[in-house]
């Protein structure tokens, strides 16, 4: 069998969540395929300086080949405009159908333009959780069959490291030799950094030595952020760090206090699983994808609750019977996840998608 996959996310979408997944799916498929051939579909990033990747995305991928079949890991925007060949299309959520305003202009306006046509034309949809599922289905009437569940993982880089070695290399490359809680993710208000930042206000009050990083890129909330911090006097303990190489993230998880994650909407919700298997106490929301994808490990907190995200944060950090459980469950549960599963999985709706041809 001739496969064919959009390597468009895995080049031009580097440090996000869809080109992590794009770019280990490709890599992990390659290795597990003995039957069937894959080929990475590369089209050109135009030549403007300035592009977003959802506007190279939506140019309609074109094959010059024949194929049996077309992956498309990023949500199904840009597919070909022949429909001759069965496409599997990766839906890693519906946030623009849910929560319009926290997604960029942009890729809202290509989403509703194309949300209906990719359904219609993919043979069948992968998406990241139950949760996911369960929500696409229902907000597009969509027959259960007709989508499949395949759990993301994290990296193999996402492991305990010397945290004496961990903390020279964060002072040397970003001056950071302090202690601190951490997040990482996208700067859209869907994350709720608001609330980490009113939550974290509180533990300043107690805790006086500890600061919290904030990873991510600064988009167009970024000022609101800065302007809260300025209103709660806590402006010299918040460190925005700006877009980190994805290869020092390891780096910043190890030597993390803990890590939090308050958001108020995940289809998967992977840093969470990537602190855990750096070894560090994560306290993470309670509602939609990550009880389902997290289980029992973390520390869960109500993300519509100040209060409750400081006082979970505040146990976490002080709490050390605790914190040995919360990281001995965390590791115990990392195992579960592996992108070669996620290889497998998809492969395994690859051939069952076909089967039904014959």
């Amino acid at each position: 069998m001739k496969i064919a996959i959009d390597g468009r996310a895995a080049l031009f979408y580097e440090g996000s969540g869809i080109g992590n997944y794009s770019y280990e799916l490709i890599k992990n498929l390659s290795y597990i395929m003995e039957d069937h051939t894959l080929h990475v579909c590369k089209p050109h990033p135009p030549k403007e300086k300035s592009f977003s990747f959802w506007e190279i995305a939506d140019t309609p991928l074109t094959l010059n080949e024949k194929y049996d079949i077309l992956l498309n890991p990023h949500n199904g925007i840009g597919l070909p405009i022949k429909e001759s060949i069965d496409i599997i299309t990766t839906l890693h959520d519906i946030i623009p159908s849910k929560l319009p305003e926290t997604v960029s202009r942009t890729y809202l306006n290509i989403y509703t333009k194309n949300i209906q046509s990719i359904i219609n034309k993919s043979s069948a949809l992968i998406t990241v959780s139950n949760f996911s599922k369960e929500d696409i289905c229902n907000t597009f009437n969509i027959n259960k069959n007709k989508v499949f569940v395949a759990y993301l993982s994290p990296s193999d880089i996402y492991k305990p490291l010397n945290k004496t070695i961990s903390k020279k290399i964060l002072k040397v490359k970003y001056d950071i030799d302090f202690n601190y809680i951490l997040y990482i993710g996208s700067f859209s208000p869907r994350k709720n950094i608001l609330g980490l930042i009113k939550a974290f206000s509180k533990l300043t009050n107690q805790t006086k030595d500890l600061k919290l990083i904030i990873i991510g890129k600064q988009g167009p909330s970024y000022d609101a952020y800065i302007r809260e911090c300025e209103k709660l006097n806590i402006s010299d303990k918040v460190v925005f760090t700006g877009f980190v190489d994805t290869i020092d993230l390891p780096y910043f998880y190890n030597c993390a206090s803990c890590f939090v994650y308050p958001s108020f909407y995940e289809g998967f919700g992977l840093p969470p699983l990537e602190a855990m298997s750096c070894g560090t106490p994560v306290v993470v929301s309670n509602i939609t994808s990550m009880p389902e994808v997290l289980e029992d490990a973390p520390v869960y907190m109500n993300p519509y609750d100040i209060d409750d995200i400081y006082h979970k944060i505040f146990i976490t950090l002080n709490d050390e019977s605790l914190r040995k459980k919360t990281i001995s469950k965390s590791f115990d549960h990392v195992k579960n996840f592996s992108w070669e599963n996620t290889a497998k999985h998809t492969l395994s709706i690859i051939n069952k998608i076909k089967g039904s041809d014959n």
